[in-house]
């Protein structure tokens, strides 16, 4: 080693750590791939790395290498807060006790695109009933039902509005696995969050998925189920307390109707 230069044992200092950490990585990999699913579910719910390359001078050579800490919490109220803006409560008007009316909300619906097309479960539905939307920003307005089909109700808005809508992110649900982590909001008057787990996944004898989760959803129906990016993954159906409609069959069938009616039950 006296023989070798200040240079030269930096080089060899150096190609021993990049061996070194080759190796430990590919240590790391094979006991991950060995360790129980439980365990790696775990690990990666712990935290996940990224890097973000952050230059602090325009023309400058020297690239500041950040390393950025995303833990699962952070996912789950960036998903609330990107839920919540699509998320409507569906009221209809009451008689008291007391014989003075008032609004009840009876079912959520969920915003599908910028125009205010709206879904929810059709169980709630009566004839000769007037629904309103209750809108993220307090305001109710009329809503017209467009069709209803396989316990789905879809609706448009039936007043101008200046609202914004916001169109719900969908899920691509063939990618859905058991023990993912399901997120919803539910509360009649307030949002209250859930989180749980996807615990099964069933195919009814018509081919349409559905998804069974440990979410305590409420005491009323339609609250969207979203994955840890916001996107929806399903919503909760009038079949049984644990189970949620895929939200490709939202889509199927909303796009299987070219001529809406206006008919309710």
């Amino acid at each position: 080693m006296e023989e070798l230069t200040k240079t030269q044992i930096l080089l060899l200092t150096l190609l021993v750590s990049f061996v070194t950490s080759i190796a430990t990585g590919i240590i790391t990999v094979a006991l991950m791939d060995q360790a129980p699913a439980g365990v790696t579910q775990t690990v990666n719910r712990v935290v996940e790395r990224t890097i973000e390359k952050v230059v602090p001078e325009k023309n400058s050579a020297n690239v500041i290498t950040k390393e950025v800490v995303v833990r699962e919490e952070n996912l789950i109220t960036d998903a609330i807060d990107k839920t919540a803006k699509s998320l409507i409560r569906i009221r209809k008007t009451i008689t008291t006790e007391s014989g003075t009316p008032a609004s009840v909300t009876v079912a959520f619906g969920t915003v599908m695109s910028n125009k205010g097309n709206i879904v929810a479960p059709s169980s709630f539905l009566e004839e000769n009933t007037t629904y309103k939307a209750l809108l993220p920003d307090g305001t109710e307005v009329a809503l017209k039902l467009s069709f209803f089909e396989k316990g789905l109700a879809f609706f448009t808005i039936a007043e101008e509005t200046k609202f914004e809508f916001i169109p719900i992110k969908f899920a691509d649900t063939t990618s859905v696995k058991l023990g993912e982590t399901a997120i919803t909001l539910y509360g009649r008057e307030k949002n209250t969050v859930a989180i749980g787990i996807i615990s099964a996944i069933r195919n009814t004898e018509d081919e349409k998925t559905y998804y069974e989760s440990n979410l305590p959803l409420g005491e009323i129906y339609g609250n969207p189920i979203m994955n840890l990016f916001g996107e929806m993954v399903g919503m909760r159906s009038c079949i049984n307390e644990n189970y949620i409609v895929s939200s490709d069959t939202i889509l199927e069938i909303s796009k299987s109707k070219e001529k809406p009616t206006t008919s309710t039950q």
